[in-house]
């Protein structure tokens, strides 16, 4: 071992070749771990002096972010408050047709008298009820007024079930009647000393709070205890005058305090002390969320200095320095804040910038370290390529030749010696037809993949074409065979009836004074075959022609008030056409078409003594016509095919009504030609409704 040790020291630092090495190895060595050195000290340098310029930067990105984000909650808040106002201003438009043109309440109303006064209509499922305070006597008057109000109990369920803030929806008199949804347990509220005896609503902030110079307009009360368990809240209210302008109620829906930003904003805040208020237009606040954190002390003039400044406003409260942003509510007048806590904002982004940094400063100088290595490395192998510079190049030729001679492609450094120039020439010369070769070789075969795959391709698109096509042939039999049975099927019993009689006749089986019975069977047979071919043709004809439909423009409400002239007269069929309806584009004469055939369904399957409504109305960007009877409803499992061909839906609903199952199969295409839409809902406590939506033209079209 030392032997090797002493002839390896002397190859290195007593030879020509040794000491050459050695030489370059110090030259380049020493300016590389200098430069090494240098760039991993400035590197942690420059990491450390950006970390709070980071922080600045994210501090002022996160609060516009807050303050992006208030403007959406208080744009959608105040979405949802028009929603509100609009169901109550429908709501409270009802009524006052109702009171206009009263209509007698058949149902009976089983009333108590309650210990302290209260004479009420206790319940127990769910639906509205009726009450009346003893402040006034208790009267016939009072009492049909309250009573024909029963037909608000469906917009009052769908209120209150449809937005979860809205806790009650309730129509009160002047006189402290009421009926309310969902219903109040006077008794149970008696009880727990909420609701007094001789209470007076009329002086109740829900009463007061519609505003005195235009009765038409709505109002917001201030949070306040109410009169039951429900503690405290805040409403919505708008005052019901009668035909002479005279306030007789109001129409409220009632919305909890404690709830009112659990349901209307959806938030969630990171910062654990953060917290959203809603005030007023008085600065009073209203709720704030979540519920577990208190806003602390803010005054009346630091939320007045809060919602009037346009940038984010920053305030000491309780020993902590926070940001507040806010924005208003355009439909109350309110304001909703947000606040966050300064130090919460910066610690969270220390925390983030200083673990992404450290992170980063970790992985740079784990790449410095590797790229050092490396560069090591390099430097090492380019000294020892400098050292072998200077041995002879027979040396390279001949290793190079024993490569090529294994299947290796190299190269030769150029060579000083003319001679072995023109050998390392040579060598290159072929090893660079090799190259080419494999490249021509490598070229061809990618472009015979690429033409392999677009092949393919086309294969495959060719077959999925062949696969629709020969489904769309399978469904066109499927429905040829599907129609030709149903013909088969109604043409079958006209046919043989009608031929069963006339062989009668003709044997003698039917006497002479007979034949005009039978020749009106025979008769109606035929109109109904003919009504069925007739309909059959008018349905091939618009299936046809959907192309050479006459489209032309029209105002909804003129178009519909032209073709709802006809049933004017007939008394059993109530008609609504909301006024300045938008344009919509339609053919009238298969417009007419559809609307008759809505209407012969409606009463054909219509109860005599009850109403056909009709109404037209605008709903979002459409134009709704809506055909409603209150017979029979339709089963749940008929609803999915009421407009597929020959459909008649189970002989209980229509065993007495003559029809062929093509009418609402027309009404179908009908709507499908005008890019429209069609649907059918049926129950037993509200009918059949068939509602047709028409999309509007904008005014830019």
């Amino acid at each position: 071992m030392r032997t090797f040790i002493k002839a390896t020291f002397n190859r290195l630092f007593f030879t020509f070749r040794g000491r050459t090495l050695m030489t370059l190895l110090t030259i380049s060595l020493l300016p590389f771990i200098f430069i090494c050195y240098f760039m991993i000290d400035r590197t942690q340098e420059a990491i450390a002096n950006i970390s709070e310029e980071v922080t600045d930067d994210v501090v002022e990105h996160v609060v516009h972010l807050y303050d992006e984000n208030i403007k959406d909650q208080a744009r959608a808040l105040d979405m949802q408050l028009l929603a509100y106002k609009n169901q109550l201003l429908q709501l409270r438009t009802f009524t006052e047709q109702m009171i206009e043109h009263p209509q007698a309440f058949d149902e009976t109303v089983a009333l108590i008298e309650s210990e302290g006064g209260f004479i009420w209509e206790p319940t127990d499922d769910d639906r509205s009820n009726i009450g009346f305070s003893a402040i006034s006597p208790f009267s016939n008057e009072r009492m049909q007024l309250v009573a024909q109000t029963k037909w608000l109990e469906p917009a009052m369920k769908q209120v209150v079930d449809g937005y979860e803030a809205i806790v009650a929806s309730y129509f009160i008199t002047g006189d402290s009647s009421w009926r309310i949804y969902p219903p109040l347990d006077v008794e149970k509220e008696y009880d727990g000393q909420f609701l007094q005896a001789m209470i007076d609503l009329s002086k109740q902030p829900f009463y007061t709070a519609p505003p005195s110079n235009d009765p038409k307009m709505v109002g917001w009360t201030t949070p306040y205890i109410d009169t039951t368990h429900r503690n405290e809240m805040f409403s919505l209210v708008t005052a019901v005058n009668d035909k002479s302008g005279e306030q007789i109620g109001v129409l409220g829906f009632d919305i909890q305090t404690d709830e009112a930003l659990k349901h209307l904003l959806t938030l969630e805040f990171k910062e654990a002390s953060s917290f959203a208020l809603l005030t007023d237009a008085s600065f009073q606040p209203i709720a704030h969320h979540p519920s577990t954190i208190q806003p602390g002390r803010l005054t009346e003039q630091t939320l007045r200095q809060i919602v009037s400044t346009h940038e984010p406003w920053i305030e000491r409260v309780d020993e902590y320095e926070r940001v507040f942003l806010s924005a208003p509510i355009e439909q109350s007048g309110w304001h909703l804040i947000f606040s966050i806590r300064t130090d919460e904002i910066v610690q969270d982004i220390h925390q983030f910038t200083d673990r992404q940094l450290a992170h980063n400063e970790q992985v740079l100088i784990e790449q410095l370290l590797w790229i050092s290595i490396a560069t090591l490395l390099l430097v090492i192998v380019c000294a020892i390529a400098m050292w072998k510079s200077f041995t002879k190049p027979v040396h390279e030729i001949v290793e190079g030749m024993e490569r090529m001679q294994d299947g290796t492609v190299t190269s030769i450094a150029p060579q000083q010696l003319e001679e072995f120039e023109d050998v390392r020439q040579a060598f290159h010369t072929m090893n660079r037809k090799m190259n080419d070769l494999l490249m021509n070789y490598r070229t061809l075969n990618a472009d015979l993949e690429h033409k392999v795959d677009e092949r393919t391709e086309q294969l495959e698109e060719m077959n999925r074409s062949l696969s629709v096509a020969n489904e769309q042939l399978i469904r066109a039999d499927e429905q040829r065979s599907k129609l030709l049975a149903n013909l088969a099927h109604d043409l079958k019993t006209p046919i043989t009836l009608t031929l069963g009689y006339m062989e009668a006749i003709e044997d003698g089986m039917i006497s002479p004074d007979r034949y005009d019975t039978y020749f009106d069977r025979m008769r109606t047979h035929l109109q109904s075959m003919t009504k069925l071919m007739k309909n059959m043709a008018e349905l091939n004809d618009i299936e046809t022609s959907k192309q050479l439909f006459n489209f032309e423009r029209f105002r909804a409400d003129d178009l519909f008030h032209k073709l709802l002239t006809p049933f004017h007269d007939q008394a059993n069929i109530s008609i609504t056409i909301d006024e300045r309806l938008p344009m919509i584009q339609a053919d009238p004469h298969y417009v007419q078409r559809l609307v008759y055939n809505l209407v012969d369904n409606a009463l054909k399957y219509g109860t005599s003594d009850q109403f056909v409504r009709i109404s037209v109305r605008e709903q979002r960007d459409v134009v709704q016509l809506i055909v409603h009877n209150d017979g029979r409803p339709i089963d749940p499992e008929a609803l999915p095919y009421v407009f597929d061909r020959f459909y008649r839906v189970d002989r209980s609903r229509n065993s007495e009504k003559k029809g062929n199952g093509l009418g609402l199969a027309i009404v179908k295409e009908i709507v499908e030609a005008h890019d429209a839409s069609i649907s059918v809902t049926s129950d037993e406590r509200r009918g059949t409704t068939f509602t047709v939506c028409f999309p509007t033209i904008k005014k830019d079209e």
